[in-house]
């Protein structure tokens, strides 16, 4: 049975690691997309394909933000507690009306114990 410390707990590490797993892949995007996508589209205009450097940083951005999903999904499955019952994973949006409730948010199970 979880604790309220350990939720708490659970929840800061998640939001720390994403933080650190998240700042490689944005950073550098942010800094380098319109050299990036100028290369590529040197790169791409030297082949023979007829491509724009917005149209490479569209698709950089569009890119990072599908990796930030796979991250995100990634992380929660990873690090965040679930139900023992239903096993849905309890977000951290979540974690506050579990702790006062005590119970799982989607099949009321009884989920958090008392403080030893």
């Amino acid at each position: 049975m979880l604790t309220a410390d350990s939720l708490n707990k659970a929840t800061r590490r998640y939001w720390r690691i994403l933080y650190i797993a998240l700042l490689p892949l944005f950073v550098p995007l942010m800094i380098f997309n319109l050299s990036i996508a100028q290369r590529l589209a040197n790169f791409l205009n030297a082949s023979g394909v007829n491509v724009k450097g917005p149209t490479i940083g569209l698709i950089l951005i569009a890119t990072w933000i599908a990796l930030l999903f796979s991250t995100i999904c990634y992380l929660q499955k990873r690090f965040l507690p679930s139900c023992p019952s239903c096993h849905k994973r309890i977000t951290p949006n979540n974690v506050g009306l579990v702790i006062a409730t005590k119970h799982c948010p989607m099949c009321g199970a009884l989920i958090v114990g008392q403080e030893s």
